[in-house]
């Protein structure tokens, strides 16, 4: 009954879906420098939960849009503006009770949506975001090394950086493959069992 919406000034509206009244309002406050783009809200049961460029995932009631918990996936740290950068653009992914967040500039963790507690956390930067599938959640790098972590946090299954440098998509499971597209367009299919390349169009 309640529409999501993100934007790119930093606020989390929630708008009433037969309507478009405005239930509630959430303003994050933007850092002075922040990454072009935006993440895209979840929706589960009665709660939305949504990531900021100020590192932050957060957790709402869907419904009155109070805060439940917020959690921290990246520190700004260095002196300048751009250092400083930690936006969480890309898209967040969830599986059962846990959601997967990447930062720029920071980490992919897996969080708890039943407090927000940290379950485990690596360092990755990302703009991407996450995805999962066969027991692995997939993040790219900001130089396009494709990363496979176990969602027990159980530590790396695969890395892949032979398409280093050429732009890439968020990866997104296909049956047993995991995709992702280039910045020159193509589309390359890799193993959700070890990385190695079994595809390209």
């Amino acid at each position: 009954k309640v529409v999501a919406v993100q934007t790119y000034d930093g606020k989390l509206f929630g708008l009433d879906f037969n309507t478009g009244q405005r239930l509630w309002i959430y303003n994050s406050n933007l850092p002075i420098l922040t990454i072009r783009g935006t993440g895209t809200p979840l929706v589960k049961d009665s709660k939305v939960y949504a990531g900021f460029a100020n590192g932050r995932v957060m957790a709402f009631d869907i419904s009155t849009g109070s805060i439940l918990w917020e959690t921290r996936v990246a520190i700004a740290q260095g002196r300048s503006d751009i250092e400083r950068i930690v936006d969480i653009d890309g898209t967040m992914s969830m599986q059962g009770d846990q959601l997967f967040a990447a930062a720029y500039q920071g980490r992919v963790v897996a969080i708890d949506i039943s407090d927000g507690s940290r379950v485990w956390q690596r360092e990755v930067s990302s703009i991407s975001g996450t995805s999962v599938g066969f027991g692995n959640v997939y993040v790219v790098d900001d130089d396009g090394t494709i990363y496979a972590y176990l969602a027990s946090g159980q530590g790396l299954r695969w890395d892949q950086d032979s398409l280093r440098y050429r732009d890439l998509s968020r990866p997104t499971p296909i049956l047993g493959y995991v995709a992702v597209v280039d910045f020159e367009g193509y589309l390359h299919f890799l193993s959700q069992l070890d990385g190695e390349f079994v595809g390209r169009a």
